[in-house]
């Protein structure tokens, strides 16, 4: 049985585990890779599709009981009633970021997938994704 216990980010969860405060957390790679790397944390099971390149020894929770799959995305949000001009704009500055040879690196470096979506199709997989992972959180929570 878990309790949640909130944080304001994958530092401060990290801080709270390293000093007892918590059992367990669930942060991002960026979160705990070098961590883990420098032998401060265990890593015990990742939530991606698929074992990391530098922990192949450590399982995914897809391969348990359980099967979730959490890929830690990034979106941007602006005040309601942003023009499709400036959505249309800021969505083509981002995408080029997202394609800049050293945003692809410093990504692969944290074992972070990149799946570019443009606005519409981030919002639509975003609210079918809320649904599915609440579904799947009732069920892990009535086991």
């Amino acid at each position: 049985q878990f309790n949640h216990v909130p944080s304001k980010g994958d530092a401060d969860a990290a801080a709270a585990l390293m000093g007892g405060h918590v059992d367990l957390i669930a942060v991002t790679p960026g979160g705990w890779s070098s961590l883990v790397q420098a032998g401060r944390l265990r890593l015990l099971a990742t939530l991606g599709e698929k074992r990391t390149r530098r922990f192949p020894d450590v399982p995914v929770v897809r391969e348990t009981e359980y099967g979730v799959v959490h890929l830690t995305p990034l979106g941007l949000a602006g005040p309601k009633g942003l023009t499709p001009e400036v959505v249309a704009k800021l969505h083509e500055g981002f995408r080029k970021a997202v394609e800049d040879p050293a945003f692809i690196a410093r990504m692969d470096e944290m074992e972070n997938a990149i799946v570019y979506q443009g606005p519409e199709q981030f919002t639509n997989s975003w609210a079918r994704y809320y649904v599915e992972e609440g579904e799947r959180v009732r069920r892990f929570l009535s086991k």
